[in-house]
């Protein structure tokens, strides 16, 4: 590595290698992906279908073994498995095999696709099956409606089961294709890689030789232009020198101030084709082919960067809080303004979820003592999180209420509900009753730390107030005057 040449050609060779194998990653996932839906999407069908045949059956009477060749003859031409499985999880019918075989198999009531099924209303899994030696993708799905003297009455399971023998086999030649193609890639990288490589760096010797001749007074000797660039006109150049010291050898003094200024014009025109070269390697790795995996990856990246912003912003002004620098700028406002205020601000969020904000005033027009700006911001997050967790076409209310010589602003949503042993939490910086929910709706966990730190800088504090199952209220009392 102490080479241009190796330099650059191990940096091409690496560069190509990840994007490589990242991008052949990505395609082995999304075909695989794609075809595990594309198994369950066609067992989910054959489920619908075997289901309507068994509704459509009233009686027992001859009607059985219609039922069964009939199953049969579906599982026969779509190389599906149908298992027809009761309650209990005896299994009633097996499209693959003999009916006297069916006191053999094991009770099918733990199989994951069951348990899913019977918690979910559809259950998928993928394993290896022992009864056909290969492995298989499941479905199942619960069935209701049967007439009690259908066939097959007792069945309360429907499963479909198809075998990824040949998927797998398709993926792993799909790999070996990928993985060919990456090699090939590679070894054709590699050999652009020496030739540019040789380009760029074989002047570069050439110079340096050059320079270690003049060093020993070797001044007949120069090096072959090759190119135009900065480096051909840099060869140019150091020709040029070397034939003015050959022709003038008794300037010795001016010899060495042309030495300066040469080492000076190496260091700058050297510099001009390394950035260049730079830029190029910095294009390459950041091109992507597939014009629409890269849309999608730019709009995920685009979304947690914006989260990232809002999670800086949250956290500058909960430091700043923190350390005293932002301190509330007291004054009486209107409460009744104040509260018309910031119901104005939340329409069009309330309109896109269909909600509907019920704003309660107080009685008299009343003001309340504090710093209006950080006290929006309060009510600006407890409606947002109110809007977040309420569902849609929900009622939110918000109001405000004269108590005993003081003003309490409320919150009031329609949502899940927080649990009394989370409610004492809530508050702490990055606690999420529900974590997933909370990251899915935008949160950053960080909007109550800052109520609470806003509320308290005006020497008051925050409560919530819930049964754990429907609805959460917050409220905060200020200093008021009639």
């Amino acid at each position: 590595m102490r080479s241009i040449r190796s330099k650059i050609t191990l940096t091409f060779v690496l560069i190509s290698a990840i994007a490589l194998i990242v991008a052949g990653w990505i395609t082995d996932y999304q075909i695989e992906e794609y075809q595990f839906d594309r198994i369950v999407t066609e067992l989910n069908g054959q489920v619908s279908t075997v289901v309507s045949i068994l509704q459509r059956y009233r009686t027992e009477a001859s009607q059985t073994n219609d039922a069964a060749v009939l199953l049969r003859d579906i599982a026969a031409r779509t190389a599906i498995r149908i298992t027809l499985i009761d309650d209990a999880g005896n299994v009633l019918f097996e499209s693959s095999l003999a009916d006297s075989a069916l006191e053999q198999l094991e009770n099918h009531a733990g199989r994951p696709e069951l348990l899913d099924a019977r918690r979910t209303g559809m259950g998928v899994a993928q394993r290896f099956s022992t009864s056909v030696q290969s492995p298989m993708a499941y479905l199942a799905r619960p069935v209701s409606g049967l007439a009690s003297s259908a066939p097959f009455a007792r069945t309360r399971y429907v499963r479909a089961a198809m075998s990824l023998a040949e998927i797998q086999e398709m993926q792993s030649r799909i790999r070996l294709i990928v993985t060919a193609s990456i090699l090939l890639t590679l070894m054709l990288v590699s050999a652009v890689a020496v030739v540019v490589s040789r380009q760029i760096s074989r002047p570069i010797e050439e110079m340096d030789q050059l320079i270690k001749g003049v060093e020993q007074g070797e001044l007949a000797r120069s090096v072959p232009i090759r190119t135009r660039d900065e480096i051909g006109r840099l060869s140019a150049t150091l020709n040029q020198l070397v034939a003015r010291l050959n022709q003038d050898s008794i300037q010795l003094q001016r010899l060495e101030t042309v030495r300066s200024q040469f080492l000076a014009n190496v260091s700058h025109e050297l510099r001009t084709p390394l950035f260049t070269l730079k830029g190029f390697l910095e294009t390459l790795i950041d091109g992507v082919p597939d014009a629409a995996l890269q849309k999608r990856f730019l709009e995920k990246a685009e979304a947690q960067a914006n989260r990232l912003d809002q999670l800086l912003t949250d956290l500058i002004e909960i430091s700043r809080m923190e350390s005293g620098e932002m301190k509330p700028s007291v004054r009486f406002f209107s409460v009744n303004e104040f509260i018309k205020d910031v119901q104005e601000e939340f329409e069009e969020t309330l309109k896109r979820k269909n909600q509907t904000l019920d704003v309660q005033l107080a009685e008299r027009d009343i003001s309340a003592l504090g710093d209006k700006e950080l006290l929006r911001s309060v009510m600006r997050n407890l409606l947002d999180n109110a809007t977040k967790y309420s569902p849609e076409g929900a009622h939110v209310r918000m109001g405000a209420l004269e108590k005993n010589g003081t003003i309490r602003l409320f919150v009031q949503d329609t949502g899940p509900g927080i649990a009394e042993e989370h409610q004492a939490r809530i508050f702490e910086r990055f606690y999420r009753v529900d974590a997933n929910r909370s990251r899915e709706l935008g949160g950053t966990g960080l909007g109550l730390a800052i109520v609470k730190h806003i509320v308290e800088a005006h020497e008051s504090a925050i409560a919530v107030e819930s049964d754990g199952k429907t609805g959460t209220t917050f409220w905060f009392e200020l200093k008021s005057r009639a």
